[in-house]
């Protein structure tokens, strides 16, 4: 089925919109040559600088409104219709079709003479070729054991993870701040900001209980903390931890929109697919100005944005642990802005902070969850009885704690000395690589 899929002939542009799918999208921008479809100029361009060297002309400074006003001349396609098949994976790309007033295929803004788009093919074509060797530099691995922390990025798998992609071109693209022709990510990253907010101030013994507290503070199922979870954080470092998150966020919504063998091999669950699609498309929705009309109140956006998260994080490992669009993230923001690898010790805050809200969201999510039940169980009793019958705030942390943020030790010994680990979470494959093997690594000290 992928075989056929993935040879599958898509309709010509000529055609009209195929009437059994979702309504064509506006606002589309694609490649006349190779069918390349973006749903942003970020996108785009990096396809078209990627593809046949395209420089953007466009200089920061002088009369920006002068120069708004001025018709832009563009290799591809801008505001095209366009169709898909399927959200993701195979057979997912985008297809042009024609707007329900339109006869004829939309060509190109830029229309070139036959002669001058030869000769324009040729020259970057040449150019490609003189850049071959220059490039080598932005290959993703490990090229001088005496720079690269090797042996800790061999334990993390980076460099064979993210192998056939150019850290600057490819990677690097993904991470940048959020554009002005993005507004449905930076509705996303809004709705997460308040989210965080609301989990983090839920995270005190009062609101969800200090047994719950314990559990999620700790580290491996056979070891119990000394201390239970502490929300407390400094301003500046309460906002660079939900910076980290907002990373994960920015990437994972700029990876989705490219195509499968533009981005890394992450492979999202059917029920993370979902979320995902649910959360997006709200999104979408806002930014149309839908949101009163679908019924998209902050409070609906939120608990849509917190259920993906916590779908992102619950993650059971088939084959490889990188099939985790979490540790696929983490991957790409261990590269530095020059390309190479950032050193394990100025790693760890990373790590630290994306764990430390990720305890505060499944904390949150938890006291959603127990507050719709006992909200359920009081149509048929009162308030006491409910909250009484209703599952409790610490068995719903170990559960979730269990599956997808504590590390399980099998087979202990009375003196814990042998043991076989299943590794079956997300965060333990990242915090282990801190005690480095080729140097001092203490790990995080906030998690």
């Amino acid at each position: 089925m992928h075989e056929e899929l993935h040879d599958f002939q898509f309709p010509d542009a000529p055609n009209e919109a195929i009437p059994y799918l979702e309504p064509p999208r506006g606002g589309m921008l694609g490649s006349p040559t190779c069918n390349y479809i973006a749903s942003n100029k970020r996108d785009i361009q990096a396809h078209y600088r990627k593809k046949n060297g395209w420089e953007n002309d466009w200089q920061k400074g002088g009369n920006i409104k002068k120069k708004l006003e001025q018709p832009r001349e563009t290799p591809w396609i801008e505001d095209a219709y366009c169709q898909r098949f399927f959200r993701r994976r195979w057979a997912s790309r985008w297809f042009q079709v024609r707007k329900d007033n339109e006869s004829e295929v939309q060509t190109p803004i830029n229309h070139e003479p036959r002669e001058d788009v030869v000769k324009r093919l040729m020259r970057v074509h040449q150019e490609q070729v003189d850049k071959f060797n220059a490039a080598e530099e932005d290959e993703i691995k490990v090229a001088d054991e005496k720079k690269e922390p090797s042996a800790w990025l061999e334990r993390t798998g980076w460099a064979d993870h993210l192998q056939k992609f150019k850290a600057k071109k490819d990677l690097l693209p993904l991470v940048a701040p959020v554009q002005e022709d993005e507004p449905v990510l930076q509705v996303m990253c809004d709705t997460f900001d308040r989210v965080a907010n609301h989990a983090k101030a839920a995270a005190v013994s009062s609101i969800v209980g200090l047994a719950a507290l314990y559990q999620i503070e700790r580290k491996e199922i056979h070891i119990k903390p000394s201390k239970p979870f502490d929300n407390r954080l400094e301003d500046e470092s309460w906002a660079q931890c939900k910076a980290y998150w907002m990373t994960m966020l920015r990437i994972w919504q700029r990876m989705d929109g490219r195509q499968d063998e533009d981005r890394p091999p992450y492979k999202l669950t059917i029920r993370q697919g979902n979320l995902w699609d649910e959360f997006e498309e709200a999104a979408e929705a806002v930014v149309a100005g839908q949101a009163r009309e679908k019924g998209l109140t902050d409070e609906k956006m939120e608990r849509l944005c917190l259920d993906m998260l916590i779908g992102m994080l619950d993650h059971q490992f088939k084959q490889s642990h990188y099939d985790s669009i979490v540790l696929c993230a983490l991957a790409i923001m261990g590269i530095n802005e020059d390309g190479g690898w950032i050193e394990p010790t100025d790693y760890t805050p990373k790590y630290s902070g994306v764990i430390k809200v990720a305890r505060m969201l499944v904390l949150y999510q938890s006291w959603h969850e127990r507050e719709e039940d006992v909200a359920e169980k009081m149509r048929t009793m009162s308030e006491n009885e409910a909250r009484e019958k209703a599952k409790g705030m610490y068995r719903i942390v170990r559960e979730k704690s269990q599956r997808f943020i504590i590390r399980i030790c099998l087979g202990l010994t009375s003196a814990y000395g042998e043991c076989g680990y299943k590794v079956n979470t997300v965060f333990f494959l990242a915090i282990t690589p801190h005690k480095r093997s080729d140097g001092p690594g203490s790990g995080c000290s906030c998690q």
